[in-house]
């Protein structure tokens, strides 16, 4: 808590004073009443921090902790989810997200390959805005080093560039594919049917878990066309599932 609370603080840094005053309040508030088991209350001062435009990892993962709390397991994974996005490398955090997903019945893990597991873990090891950094110096070095070779013929130099543009493209491939998977990536937030159509009457395909992660393919008036992990797709309610 100590961890999330001096996150927190250094996000405060970045707003106004009188914002400040006011979301340290809320946020002080919020964690006295998650400390003192009132959850419902609490999830209601920290989705108000939220509603105020406070995109932050201590938040949502305070929330996630509520919604735990709460028994609302699949409210629960979408924050954690949220926060995951925001600080990738929390400890306590992972093992919280770890802790939620077991609890999930009848969960459907993806199959990934070895090479799909070392690409998977290097793209959820840092954020969008880490990347885009790492990509703008590496861009920059790249640059540096072909104007100083119009000045000094020094022999590493195609060597060096050869290993920048080959990390740039890395991580160019890197940044597109963890966009892709945010964009569509939701959880099923309560238990749900997937249909052949998006029609309560059609033929039911599979059942979804609460806290089941899911990606949507599609969307057509109440229902969302969604694809479990191992690829099988269906159509529920757009209530059961929420958008990370």
């Amino acid at each position: 808590m100590r961890k999330i609370i001096l996150i927190f603080t250094l996000l405060l840094m970045t707003i106004p004073l009188a914002a400040q005053q006011e979301l340290a309040l809320d946020f002080a508030k919020a964690n006295l009443a998650y400390r003192d088991g009132q959850y419902a209350q609490a999830i209601a001062d920290y989705e108000r921090i939220i509603a105020a435009g406070t995109e932050s990892g201590a938040v949502f993962y305070n929330l996630g902790n509520s919604y735990f709390k709460n028994k609302q397991l699949g409210k629960a994974l979408v924050n954690y989810a949220r926060a995951q996005r925001l600080m990738p490398r929390d400890s306590d955090l992972a093992a919280n997200v770890k802790f939620a997903t077991a609890a999930v019945v009848a969960r459907v893990e993806p199959t990934l390959s070895f090479v799909d597991k070392i690409f998977s873990g290097y793209v959820c090891f840092y954020t969008v805005n880490e990347m885009v950094l790492i990509l703008g110096i590496l861009f920059g070095l790249l640059g540096l080093v072909h104007l100083s070779g119009l000045y000094w013929n020094w022999l590493a130099r195609r060597m060096v560039m050869t290993v920048l543009g080959i990390s740039l493209g890395f991580f160019a491939v890197g940044l597109g594919v963890k966009m892709n998977l945010e964009k569509a990536a939701s959880i099923v937030i309560a238990p749900t049917s997937a249909r052949f159509e998006p029609n309560e009457k059609a033929t039911i395909y599979f059942e979804l878990s609460e806290g089941q992660d899911v990606r949507i393919q599609a969307s057509e008036g109440e229902w969302l066309k969604i694809q479990r992990p191992d690829r099988k797709m269906g159509w529920v309610a757009s209530a059961a599932v929420e958008r990370i």
